[in-house]
């Protein structure tokens, strides 16, 4: 059965309206689809039924994560800085104290 080109034209049409609504997959898995009311949900839930102001507080949680993952990160190297130099004090001051009493003899 052959399409007439009415029928082609309405085609056309329909999906033009449809991509300019925004129903399209977007490159979404069928699996990726079936989880998008999903997540819809709980950004509607974190807004208290309002999808925007629910981004909101998305966007306030990542920004708080981040800065405490930036903290994170300057402590671990603030550590890894005071262990390494107290480490290598040791040594030296153990070093020193060793020629110092091998001088002395």
């Amino acid at each position: 059965m052959s399409l007439s080109d009415q029928d082609k034209q309405f085609i056309r049409d329909a999906v033009a309206e449809g991509v300019k609504a925004g129903n399209c997959a977007c490159g979404l898995t069928s699996e990726e689809r079936a989880e998008m009311p999903h997540h819809m949900g709980m950004i509607k839930d974190l807004g208290k039924g309002n999808y925007g102001a629910g981004i909101e507080v998305m966007r306030d949680m990542l920004k708080f994560w981040s800065r405490v993952r930036s903290v994170g990160e300057k402590v671990g190297v603030a550590i890894v800085v005071f262990i390494a130099v107290s480490l290598f004090g040791t040594i030296g001051g153990l070093i020193w104290i060793g020629l110092k009493e091998k001088v002395s003899k």
